[in-house]
């Protein structure tokens, strides 16, 4: 059974004002939206409604009514599963993705920069030996980014929080890896007032007797990236 992206927008106590569905003949999904600074939204997911048998990602772009202004599909011969978008200085976007083309159970962060008509600028990639995953992106300033993924090593069962700072070329400014002996996973990753970072996650790297049970996890670093409960 396909499945489309659906879309609700409400008033300030939550009634709804209007609902939308968008995609095609094959599964659609959405995963993140955000409103544009002139005027409208722009959502990102993934789809294979394009008679592609992997997933590419989906950018759409609504007005404010939630009408469709363009489509937009990416993808490379691989599964490519957007997660995440933020605006950039230039009235662009920054979608990061996850990139499902590094062999047998390993994939790779991706990230892609788009002028405001949805063209690509350019795209990278991080990771490829082991799993990255990540929930969200923020934008630290006009021209930097922080991102958490999940580095999984296969032959221990284990993984690691993985923060990155990125700059508006796509390159990575300094990296960071948290966890101890267990399944330490970050999902997303937000500036603070100090000039620092708030990561939230999970793990479970405390001893207990069942080790599929996780706590939440939250870390503070300073700006470079370093912590001291770590």
């Amino acid at each position: 059974e396909d499945s489309d992206v659906w879309l609700i927008k409400t008033n300030s106590q939550g009634d709804s004002t209007w609902t939308k569905t968008y995609g095609g003949l094959g599964d659609d999904i959405g995963s993140d939206i955000i409103q544009i600074e002139n005027n409208g939204y722009i959502l990102v997911g993934s789809t294979n409604s394009y008679e592609e048998e992997d997933y590419d990602i989906l950018i759409v772009k609504i007005d404010d009514s939630g009408n469709e202004e363009w489509v937009r599909s990416y993808g490379n011969g691989s599964n490519d599963i957007g997660q995440a978008i933020i605006q950039s200085r230039d009235e662009g976007f920054m979608v990061q993705f996850l990139v499902e083309s590094y062999g047998d159970g390993n994939s790779a962060t991706g990230l892609m920069k788009l002028d405001s008509a949805g063209d690509i600028l350019w795209t990278s990639a991080f990771g490829g030996t082991v799993n990255t995953q990540s929930k969200m992106f923020s934008k630290i300033n006009s021209n930097e980014y922080i991102s958490v993924c999940s580095q999984i090593d296969y032959s221990t069962n284990t993984s690691n929080a993985w923060m990155i700072k990125i700059d508006d070329n796509g390159e990575i400014v300094w990296e960071k890896i948290f966890g101890k002996h267990g399944k330490d996973d970050g999902f997303s990753a937000i500036p603070t007032l100090d000039g620092g970072f708030i990561i939230t996650g999970r793990s479970n790297s405390s001893e207990n007797s069942d080790g599929n049970l996780f706590d939440l996890w939250l870390l503070k670093t300073d700006p470079e990236g370093y912590s001291r409960f770590n």
